[in-house]
């Protein structure tokens, strides 16, 4: 059966003068020896988050290091319109500029200069994954600040995509998905969208991820080396 999904760019359709709400700094969490893995987890990937502000709205994304450059990693359809976005950490904003696209696997990157504030994660391939493994995101839903969620993978590979347990809504788009060891895995892309009644019913708690291959890293890094 077809899954059928909505994707979660949050349009911003809002009066004049009236904005979004503003991302304070993240300040430094110290973690104590008794914190336990998850706990780090979920700091690494907060502070590995951005904001991806458009001309239609927000979506979100993960800042990642490829050799000695910087970029933002997000989905295709975040970044469908335009070709520079201000990616926004905390207070601060820098331009970031789309040099690669795959709208299939609806995943995208976006170069940046370093960002002093936050801390970027690698990059790598889904390998290894099964059902009932733990992955964790952060994002920007509707008009809240960063949030942090953990889900369960419900199926590895499904119809090419990664089906997860958790929650999701418009303006998480292009979030990262973290694994044990903070790497980001794959890109937030979508929630399902069932049939109850006649009527068509976002399911929130049904999530989809576009994932990574070797041969998307080696195309953004192939697309990055390219660049003057």
């Amino acid at each position: 059966m077809k899954l059928k999904h909505i994707a979660l760019l949050f349009l911003t359709l809002l009066p004049p003068g009236q904005v979004t709400a503003e991302v304070p700094t993240a300040s430094p969490v110290i973690v104590d020896h008794d914190t336990v893995h998850l706990n780090r987890l979920h700091e690494k990937s907060r502070n590995s988050t951005v904001k991806i502000i458009t001309n239609m709205g927000h979506g979100s994304g993960t800042y990642v290091k490829i050799g000695r450059n910087f970029g933002i990693l997000t989905a295709a359809h975040v970044v469908a319109q335009g070709n520079h976005f201000i990616v926004e950490a905390g207070t601060r904003q820098t331009v970031g500029t789309l040099i690669w696209k795959n709208e299939e696997a609806d995943l995208a990157f976006l170069m940046v200069e370093k960002i002093p504030v936050i801390e970027p994660v690698r990059m790598r391939a889904r390998n290894n994954i099964s059902v009932g493994d733990e992955v964790v995101y952060s994002g920007f839903p509707s008009t809240h600040e960063m949030l942090t969620f953990s889900c369960i993978i419900s199926n590895p590979d499904y119809q090419g995509r990664l089906i997860l347990q958790g929650f999701a809504w418009f303006g998480a788009s292009g979030s990262g998905f973290n694994n044990a060891r903070g790497d980001v895995i794959a890109v937030l892309s979508a929630v399902t969208v069932e049939n109850f009644y006649g009527h068509p019913q976002v399911l929130e708690t049904m999530v989809i991820g576009s994932m990574l291959t070797d041969s998307h890293i080696d195309e953004i890094r192939n697309a990055v080396d390219a660049v003057p």
